[in-house]
């Protein structure tokens, strides 16, 4: 039968046969900083570290792109842990985040079909000292329902127009609520049009009339400039980007639409002054 390998009796050459010493300190810890124009396969979420960050280049197939890395400042910067969602502090934060997206896209970013996230760093990055804020873009599928979607190439400016929001057909239920929103080509018939976005200074958002009110006189200012006169004679509907915890912490844009209500047009309403506008 074959022989077995035997076992030296001492440690192989070079070696003193101690497990315990001679190994080489572990690398410190590196903590994790987001930086601008990084895109993402995953859809922005509240909070970001490097377990739940997926970078891939912005060419190809993608989600979130960050558009603007700071630091936080005042007192959320000072808190034991981050800033709750709906911390009225976040609102410089959010204002800047809103400022930097539209220096990204080369126009606001609200014009588009687009979504802006603000995101934070976890807990126990943020007990290490990480007090950085992320603003990242992400494309929705469509008005209705702002889904997140994916897309290849950067939204850095020139903005693909394929984004913009035009001309829509709007669905009302019996209570002229409008229920569906569908994005046509404004030689299409259609009985909406985007015409622009406010920022509010409302600090809660309205829930009755009274409150709503200062919204739409806003929004009717937008469509004269957009149609080129003053008073023009149409309806308005809103549409605000924020859940109400958003809203609360600073994030307060509405974007504005010219409203038909069930009479049509075949055209843009921009720079008309009113001429094939239907009135109310």
């Amino acid at each position: 039968m074959g022989s077995l390998a035997a076992c030296t009796s001492g440690p192989p050459a070079g070696t003193d046969g101690d497990l315990a010493d001679n190994w080489g300190s572990l690398p410190p810890a590196v903590a994790y900083l987001p930086t601008a124009g990084t895109c993402d396969s995953s859809t922005p979420g509240p909070v970001a570290a490097i377990w739940n960050a997926h970078p891939v280049a912005c060419t190809g197939e993608h989600n979130g792109e960050t558009v603007y890395v700071s630091q936080l400042s005042g007192a959320v910067a000072s808190l034991p842990v981050p800033p709750k969602a709906d911390n009225p502090g976040l609102l410089p934060a959010w204002r800047d985040c809103d400022r930097e997206a539209t220096t990204f896209v080369g126009r606001p970013w609200s014009d588009a079909r687009l979504e802006l996230y603000l995101v934070l760093p976890t807990e126990n990055a943020w007990k290490s000292g990480s007090h950085w804020f992320r603003c990242d873009l992400n494309e929705v599928k469509d008005v209705d329902d702002y889904l997140p979607t994916s897309r290849t190439g950067s939204l850095q400016a020139p903005l693909d127009p394929k984004l913009l929001i035009g001309c829509l057909q709007t669905t009302s239920d019996k209570n002229d609520l409008i229920v569906k929103e569908v994005v046509v080509a404004c030689t299409a018939k259609h009985n909406a049009e985007y015409v622009g976005s406010i920022w509010s200074t409302l600090a809660a958002y309205p829930t009755k009339d009274t409150q709503f009110r200062p919204l739409f006189n806003a929004c009717y200012s937008k469509i004269d400039a957009y149609v080129g006169m003053k008073n023009t004679r149409t309806g308005t509907f809103i549409a605000r980007a924020a859940s109400d915890d958003q809203w609360k912490a600073g994030y307060r844009v509405v974007r504005c639409y010219l409203w038909l209500d069930k009479k049509t047009m075949s055209k843009s309403a921009k720079g008309t002054k009113g001429k094939g506008v239907p009135t109310f």
